[in-house]
């Protein structure tokens, strides 16, 4: 897959959530569903589920969400001020983005709403792709 942008693709498409799209996000997350099952499922529709599954990939992050009649908002960014991994997130991405940065970077705004798992979703996505790509 390169980077996370075929899932994201095939995310944003989705008309709502699936045991396939699951499927496809476990893959590309690298889980063993089989592991993670009951707590990340079902992950495409519920919204403890896809947080679940961010804080999984990402400890220490934190996260921004909201619904209107409009759009599904999402929005992850590390949080440099985390107690317990906030110094860790400052070693370990020392040149990452701060706060604001990372709006332009994870900030989901899909439409139509009532996805609002799958804009969460989507917002890893984004965020693990950043972090692969500042790897290199």
């Amino acid at each position: 897959m390169n980077g996370f942008f075929e899932l994201i693709d095939v995310l944003e498409k989705s008309v709502g959530p699936s045991p396939s799209l699951d499927a496809q996000v476990f893959s590309a997350m690298g889980i063993d569903k089989w592991v993670e099952i009951p707590r990340l499922f079902p992950l495409t529709q519920s919204v403890d589920c896809a947080l679940a599954l961010v804080s999984l990939k990402l400890p220490g992050w934190g996260y921004r969400i909201g619904t209107c009649c409009v759009s599904d908002d999402a929005f992850i960014f590390p949080d440099y001020n985390d107690p317990e991994h906030g110094e860790r997130l400052k070693r370990e991405f020392p040149r990452l983005p701060n706060l604001e940065e990372w709006a332009d970077l994870t900030d989901v705004d899909l439409r139509p709403s009532g996805r609002l798992p799958i804009a969460i979703l989507i917002s890893l996505c984004l965020a693990l792709d950043r972090i692969e790509k500042e790897r290199r």
